[in-house]
């Protein structure tokens, strides 16, 4: 993703020095130009990161700069602008990602922030994705493909603090968003019987559709195979569809002509970057390390929460085009930060006997297994049959915490307390709790 900046490319006898070396860094540096291979669903193929070297920009003014040319962001890989610039009226910039996780209900967050505006979420296969959104009908809520959340308020607690993120606002840097996407009808819903599923047959136009933004912090998920024909993953099969689609990379594009701030002015945007409670939930377009010890939260490994960087050790990585917490201020630290608001649930009217399995979500869910809690002489025995790990806080009677222990996919921990008291018991999620006679 390095950014080479020149004097404008100068061909010819009485080309300038400068002009030459503009020349030479424009043939010198590989673009990769943006195309949907289908205009209707306007999927967007797999591209080669390896053959990007690093994107031109010329200058067009005394303090002013451009592009000529698409520039796609290699995800995992440094982004800086030192000086802004605008793209010509035909060129753009994009970005491509595979998710790490993917959604299962209060699982499988991931976070986001780039450099540019996305009018466009598609994948490689399933075509356009939109997300969920605060219309207050029928828009927001049915026929949307992914969640996308931004951080508005944030709650103290005892260990854990509790942070607000909700959908956008229907008309919140909005614009008309027509909607071309038949994928899912043609490829699994037509000829099936009963027809039931009718919402992906044909186009539709959002109003005030808000667009994923610039230099703006988000959570955002990915459905998984609990979520069926939306399934993004590559896990999900049924009778209808006994092959499944390959796992999806997602891209985000921008319109053509945007303009690129200065990425110091985008890590510094008080309107777009919020403060609550000495919480500020902060872009990253680099490859950074925080340190051990510090005020900072990291993406938990399952995507249920922010969980507190380690007390001591090696510093924790922050991956560009995702966002971490920090806080500044005295008191005590949570451990960690969990979210108050849970998914929607794809609508029923998009859902088919015949496309989906023969079990349900909720089925799915007890596939992800649980933690039990039982009391024996002098101890309590915490048994996950999880697929990720979890923390479990343990409290005396009087409120006060009595131990604090990890607990990893598939295991069993006991630990020894007194006897003849009763203790609550739970995981720092607040998903597993119980209250123990230890006799």
């Amino acid at each position: 993703n390095l950014l080479v900046y020149t004097e404008a490319a100068e061909t010819g006898d009485g080309a300038s020095v400068a002009g030459k070396t503009g020349r030479v860094v424009q043939l010198s540096l590989t673009e990769h130009e943006y195309e949907e291979s289908d205009g209707t669903y306007r999927t967007v193929d797999i591209q080669d990161e390896s053959l990007v070297n690093g994107h031109w920009v010329y200058r067009t003014g005394a303090t002013t700069y451009g592009a000529a040319n698409d520039h796609l962001l290699i995800d995992k890989n440094d982004f800086w602008a030192p000086m802004g610039y605008e793209f010509d009226s035909s060129s753009r910039m994009w970005y491509q990602r595979t998710p790490d996780i993917y959604s299962a209900q209060n699982t499988g967050w991931e976070s986001v922030s780039l450099p540019f505006t996305a009018e466009l979420v598609t994948t490689h296969q399933k075509g356009e994705i939109t997300h969920f959104y605060g219309d207050g009908g029928n828009n927001g809520k049915i026929g949307h493909e992914y969640w996308l959340r931004k951080y508005t308020d944030i709650k103290t607690g005892t260990e854990t603090d509790t942070a607000t993120f909700v959908s956008l606002a229907k008309g919140e840097n909005a614009e008309t968003k027509a909607y071309t996407n038949t994928f899912l009808w043609d490829e699994l819903h037509e000829g099936l019987s009963g027809g039931q599923n009718q919402y992906y047959k044909t186009e539709h136009t959002y109003e005030d559709y808000p667009l994923l933004q610039q230099a703006t912090p988000y959570i955002i998920g990915f459905p998984g195979k609990t979520f069926y024909e939306f399934d993004l993953s590559g896990q999900w099969t049924s009778r209808a569809c006994p092959l499944g689609f390959d796992r999806q990379v997602i891209t985000f594009a921008s319109h053509t002509g945007i303009t690129i701030r200065k990425s110091d002015v985008d890590m510094n945007d008080e309107e777009i970057i919020k403060t609550y409670g000495n919480y500020t939930f902060t872009p990253s377009y680099l490859n950074e390390e925080i340190a051990a010890g510090t005020q900072n939260y990291v993406m938990a490994a399952d995507g249920s929460k922010y969980v507190k960087v380690p007390a001591t050790g090696d510093a924790t990585p922050i991956l560009p085009f995702r966002a971490y917490f920090t806080k500044d201020g005295s008191g005590e630290d949570a451990i960690s930060i969990v979210f108050n608001d849970d998914m929607e649930k794809m609508s029923d009217e998009v859902k088919d006997d015949e496309i989906i399995d023969d079990h349900s979500p909720s089925e799915d869910m007890d596939e992800r297994g649980g933690i039990t809690f039982t009391p024996g002489v002098g101890s309590i025995t915490t048994k996950s049959t999880l697929k990720e790990a979890r923390t479990v806080l343990v409290y005396g009677v009087s409120g006060a915490l009595v131990k604090a222990f990890d607990i990893k996919p598939n295991a069993t921990v006991t630990i020894y307390v007194p006897s003849g008291l009763v203790y609550a018991i739970r995981t720092v999620t607040g998903d597993y709790s119980s209250k123990l006679l230890v006799r």
